[in-house]
């Protein structure tokens, strides 16, 4: 039986007519239909062949040329209004810009988190994805500068994402807009934010949602294991080497103190529980006071057993 393919990062199309399906056999021997890349954004991959893959960039001279790239986007839909605010969060201000669209509140609310490998892009490289999906909503978008890594550990994004969702929902009055229309939304790197915020809001007492917007969400553990990392290795603009650039530049991270750990333990992926599972119960390093996995075979910092040397 013949499926359409959606989401795999070919089946972009921006015309009123989307293109013709092209057969492939699939994995299983199976047949499928899978769509052609759109034309305007073939072009846009043709323009960028001959630039040097982001995995060959610092993190520097990749987050130079991301915000590059915000002067040759198309223009965006008009909004009535745009405006930053700095509010107090976890780790210290944080910069939220809201766009409200033209018309008569009080308006839905969404809070957009940036996508980009939780490592590149900004406030600015977003900002014409906010104002069309302002204008075409009719809704205030508040789109969130959380803090990125390498320099900023997990869970330094999501804890900003939800105190900007909590600080959203308490603020809507003020800012003309309905409280129980609020809605979490994020591309790649923040659909996964947009994602996490869902469930802590869920289990740690609210604001409550309507809904989550998760364009082309990361939601699975990073792993050239999955079939997709083979079929769009390369030629669709994020190639296999980048992805795998984007999860060896996110640092590990440090084992939270050892009085919070079990509260922690729920913002652990399932995919990568069983490489912090050791740390659920632990002892303290006999040199440095640091917290140890049971078990552990040598009694040394834990940055040597992280590394596989414990």
């Amino acid at each position: 039986m013949a499926v359409t393919r959606f989401g795999s990062g070919r089946a972009i199309h921006g015309s009123g007519v989307p293109p013709a399906p092209i057969a492939r056999p699939s994995n299983n021997n199976s047949w499928e239909a899978t769509l052609p890349v759109d034309p305007q954004i073939q072009a846009m991959l043709d323009r960028a062949a001959h630039l040097p893959g982001t995995h060959t960039l610092s993190v520097a001279d990749a987050r130079a040329r991301y915000d590059a790239l915000v002067k040759v986007l198309p223009p965006a839909a008009p909004v009535a209004r745009v405006e930053e605010r700095v509010i107090d969060g976890p780790g210290g201000p944080l910069t939220l810009r809201l766009y409200t669209p033209e018309g008569t509140g009080p308006f839905p609310v969404v809070v957009f988190f940036h996508g980009s490998g939780f490592v590149l892009c900004s406030l600015d490289t977003h900002d014409g994805m906010c104002r069309n999906l302002c204008g075409g909503a009719g809704a205030l978008v508040v789109s969130v500068d959380y803090r990125l890594a390498p320099e900023h550990r997990f869970p330094a994004a999501p804890q900003d994402c939800l105190m900007a969702t909590r600080w959203a929902a308490a603020h809507a009055a003020e800012l003309g807009d309905d409280p129980t229309r609020i809605v979490v939304a994020g591309d790649s790197a923040g659909g996964n934010l947009a994602a996490v915020t869902a469930l802590r809001i869920r289990d740690e007492g609210g604001p409550a949602l309507v809904g989550q917007l998760l364009l082309y969400p990361a939601t699975a553990h990073c792993s050239a294991d999955m079939p997709s990392y083979a079929e769009n290795a390369v030629g669709y603009g994020l190639t296999r080497a980048t992805m795998e650039w984007f999860c060896g530049t996110m640092p590990i991270p440090r084992p939270p103190p050892i009085r919070t750990r079990r509260r922690w333990w729920h913002l652990i992926s399932p995919a990568c529980r069983p490489r912090w599972s050791r740390w659920r119960n632990t002892t303290r390093c006999a040199t440095r006071g640091c917290a140890m996995p049971s078990g552990c075979s040598r009694r040394m910092c834990p940055r040597s057993c992280r590394a596989g040397t414990g």
